[in-house]
């Protein structure tokens, strides 16, 4: 899929700014995250001061804003929306998951998409592992509701579940 090779392009193009605030914030979790899904999703101005924090020690100010997703962009005709989920795989973390009446609101829009796109970072072998929620084929399937509401209708319990899997998912990783 086109957007996950997008976002695997820009870890690759951050990888070593990535593995240095896994490493430098290991004390704040929240942070660490924050700063990981601005070196993917943020704008070049955001991106440059992470950098030259990392690079000289210095304190970062960094304005963030609890939003559904980090990463919106259209695709033809629908909304997608993409929340960045990290976790370095050696410790512990739970990675804050999206709010779900946020998600399903969402969802509930006509031609909208929700996706997570999963960061794992691997500190002692410095690699980065990545994911875009699994929908295979999901240019095949962007009409159905399981993917795409209509906007007339609720997500069924069955959706519903599967966001509550997906939630674990980015939880236990």
């Amino acid at each position: 899929m086109q957007i996950e090779a997008n976002l695997d392009v820009q870890v690759n193009a951050e990888k070593k700014y990535i593995l240095s605030a896994a490493q430098s914030y290991d004390h704040n979790v929240n942070l660490r995250g924050r700063i990981i899904e601005k070196l993917v999703s943020g704008t070049t101005n955001d991106i440059k001061k992470i950098k030259e924090s990392l690079e000289t020690n210095k304190p970062l100010s960094l304005t963030t804003k609890d939003a559904l997703a980090d990463y919106q962009l259209s695709l033809d005709k629908y909304n997608v929306a993409i929340d960045i989920k990290s976790s370095v795989l050696e410790k512990e973390s739970q990675p804050k998951g999206v709010y779900i009446d946020d998600m399903l609101q969402f969802l509930g829009q006509a031609n909208t998409i929700f996706l997570i796109y999963l960061v794992g970072i691997q500190l002692e072998n410095k690699n980065i592992v990545t994911k875009l929620s699994d929908f295979p084929d999901i240019e095949k399937h962007i009409n159905e509701h399981i993917i795409v509401t209509d906007g007339n209708t609720l997500l069924g319990a069955d959706d519903k579940a599967g966001v509550a899997i997906i939630m674990s998912m980015v939880e236990y990783i």
